[in-house]
């Protein structure tokens, strides 16, 4: 049985056997293309490029508090959030002690100078006839100088708190006292009520935040492209032209940031602290490339343009990049293809 097993497998696998197939060539591969991708030449789109955060920084008059250095005790608010208010408006009404000392103590001391002062004028006139002796002068004139120095102790009280010096016979009469706007604009805060004590200026009784001449700061972490115009679109909406040409900049050692202030092209009144961004135009003949397309040999960059079936080297200068983005000035159309990776063999 084994040997008839046998017989058959060898009978099988004898007539398996014929002529050997010729084993087929293969083909060499194809030759890789220039430039295995293309993208259109594009505008600066990426934000990195035509868009950078920014704020607004108005003059000193576009925000201000109601804050007094005295102890104080509020009476009367006169305002709420959201009163729009001209310098000047009442906001609260308070009463201090301290103030009321202050103002009579002004009065008391403006008199005691004017009563010195008369009596000084009056010794001399003596003294030139022999009446009186110089010793006698000196002690008026020292008395009148010490009154003098305790109304403008005084003085310096009231106007700490706000006050003139002309608000003191009111005060003394009224016994309280009115703190007014600084500054034109709305109330966006208010701490006080009736009954709430303020001390020594610890926070503002009221906030008030108006419109100034405007500067707006901008905040990029990379040296800025060339910029033909610029322009500031705030959160609600405005819309101001800048001047191309900071006014000021400043780099930040920390984290190696830039801040610069930029005019707007006509004088604009924004309110202090609103958000944006400004908008760059880099001008017409500046594109946005892939950093893998350009050339980067040594005193030259360039691209390798599609031109009918192969392509060309073009030269260009690098103004700016981005992550995996840069921006070039050349020759270029705007949509025509370049390279992705720039050819190795056509390297200048």
């Amino acid at each position: 049985m084994k040997v008839r097993a046998l017989g058959g497998l060898l009978v099988a696998l004898l007539s398996g056997c014929g002529e050997p197939e010729p084993v087929k060539e293969r083909a060499p591969p194809a030759p890789a293309s220039a430039a295995s991708q293309w993208v259109p030449i594009e505008k600066p789109s990426g934000s990195s490029f035509v868009e950078l955060p920014a704020v607004v920084r108005s003059d000193a008059e576009a925000r201000g508090d109601v804050a007094t250095l005295a102890r104080v005790r509020v009476i009367r608010v006169h305002v709420r959030v959201g009163s729009r208010v001209e310098k000047g408006t009442p906001v609260v009404d308070v009463i201090s002690p301290e103030i009321l000392d202050a103002a009579g103590a002004l009065r008391a001391a403006a008199e005691r100078t004017r009563v010195h002062h008369e009596r000084v004028v009056a010794l001399e006139a003596l003294l030139s006839e022999g009446l009186v002796t110089q010793a006698q002068v000196f002690e008026q004139k020292t008395a009148e100088r010490l009154a003098e120095a305790e109304r403008l102790r005084a003085l310096g009280t009231l106007r700490g708190a706000g006050l003139s010096e002309g608000a003191a016979g009111t005060l003394l009469a009224k016994g309280s006292f009115t703190l007014d706007a600084p500054v034109s604009g709305v109330v966006t805060e208010v701490e006080a009520y009736p009954g709430r004590t303020f001390e020594n200026g610890n926070f503002p009784i009221a906030r008030i935040v108006g419109e100034g001449v405007a500067r707006v700061e901008v905040t990029a972490g990379r040296t800025l492209p060339p910029v033909e115009s610029l322009s500031f679109v705030g959160v609600e909406g405005s819309l101001v032209e800048l001047e191309p040409a900071p006014l000021a900049r400043v780099r930040e050692p920390r984290d190696g940031t830039e801040r610069l202030w930029f005019q707007p092209r006509h004088e604009t009144r924004l309110a202090d602290g609103l958000t944006g961004v400004v908008r760059i135009d880099a001008g017409k003949d500046v594109f946005q490339v892939p950093v893998t397309a350009i050339s980067r040999a040594p005193g030259a960059a360039a691209l390798f343009r599609r031109k009918g079936n192969g392509g060309e080297i073009v030269a260009v200068t690098v103004v700016g990049s981005s992550g995996s983005s840069a921006l070039v000035r050349g020759p270029l159309v705007l949509g025509e293809p370049i390279a992705t990776s720039f050819p190795e063999a056509s390297r200048p």
